[in-house]
This record gives C-alpha cells, sequence and structure tokens, in this order.
C-alpha cells in the first residue's frame, strides 16, 4: 500500500461501524507503519480523511473513481 492506491474495506474490517461502508471506494493518502489516511472518494466532503489501521483495506485494480 502507497499514497495513491485505490482501496477498499476488507470484508472483516476491525469496527463494526465500517460495514456501512463496504461499496466505498478510497484513496491513499499517506502511509504509517501501522496505518493509513485514506480518504472516501465520490461523496460530498471530499476532504474528510480516516485514519485507521491498513489491515481494514485492501488495495484495488482498476477501479472507476
Amino acid at each position: 500500500m502507497k499514497a495513491g492506491d485505490l482501496v477498499r474495506l476488507v470484508d472483516d474490517p476491525d469496527s463494526e461501524w465500517f460495514h456501512q461502508y463496504k461499496d466505498r471506494l478510497f484513496e491513499v493518502d499517506d502511509v504509517f507503519e501501522r496505518h493509513c489516511r485514506v480518504r472516501m472518494l465520490n461523496v460530498v466532503n471530499p476532504r474528510r480523511y480516516w485514519f485507521a489501521r491498513k489491515s481494514n483495506f485492501r488495495v484495488v485494480e482498476n477501479e472507476n473513481r
């Protein structure tokens, strides 16, 4: 995972409330040792970022923004 990658939530994310966003596409903004900062794409507020464990996301290929 690196900045600029497109990601989706994994099938079993850490937090229960993440499940409501399973169909959303995110872009990685920054990556740290165990965490990452992502922003949800195609939303009203594109400046809203999440700071979460990297293990909650999987990199996707060939996704439309």
